[in-house]
């Protein structure tokens, strides 16, 4: 199967993508006219009566109204700033808390890590040696018993080389263990 022969050019002016514009802009239409009918409606709730209490005041009480409207001018730049401020600080908190809870998760981590590390080498080490104390000990008992069964030395040693061949080297007994055993037994 080639690629040229699965990419295929769109057809644009196909029925299905009319259909598909044709709905997109009905949506569009829906959304604009609700958003249309909600900012009429907050401009007659809240904007209106606003503006018609700011026209009553600027009539009924003009020096009052002046030096509000002053206030308000300038103590918005202030009132930014402690806003901007208080935003700042937030950030500055919550990065910081956040920074700390990180380092002290990857402290504990680490020590916990370096104590498991030192568990883990100490178990290793004390395997190791049990292990090869146990092999040692486990060769050494066969030494003497071949020893003792042979009755010569020059036979006990041929017994036990047989016995530790088969065992460690080629895994299965020889001809040589096998007719010792059954000589001995």
């Amino acid at each position: 199967m080639s690629i040229e022969n699965d990419t295929k050019p769109h057809d644009f002016a196909s029925p299905k993508l009319d259909d598909y514009k044709q709905q997109v802009m009905t949506d569009f239409h829906k959304q604009y006219n609700s958003l249309q009918d909600q900012r009429a409606k907050l401009t007659e709730k809240y904007v209106k009566p606003a503006q018609d209490y700011a026209v009553k005041q600027v009539g009924e009480r003009p020096v009052a109204t002046v030096l509000s409207g002053i206030f308000m001018a300038l103590s918005f730049l202030p009132a930014l700033t402690f806003a901007g401020f208080c935003l700042s600080t937030a950030f500055v908190v919550f990065g910081g808390s956040l920074l700390f809870g990180l380092f002290w998760t990857f402290a504990i981590i680490l020590g916990a890590s370096l104590l498991l590390l030192g568990t883990l080498v100490v178990t290793f080490s004390t395997a190791v040696f049990l292990t090869f104390w146990v092999l040692t000990a486990y060769v050494c008992v066969r030494l003497v018993t071949c020893l003792v069964k042979e009755g010569s030395l020059a036979q006990g040693a041929k017994a036990f080389d047989a016995e530790m061949r088969a065992i460690f080297v080629a895994g299965r007994p020889n001809a040589a263990t096998s007719t010792t055993n059954s000589a001995t037994q």
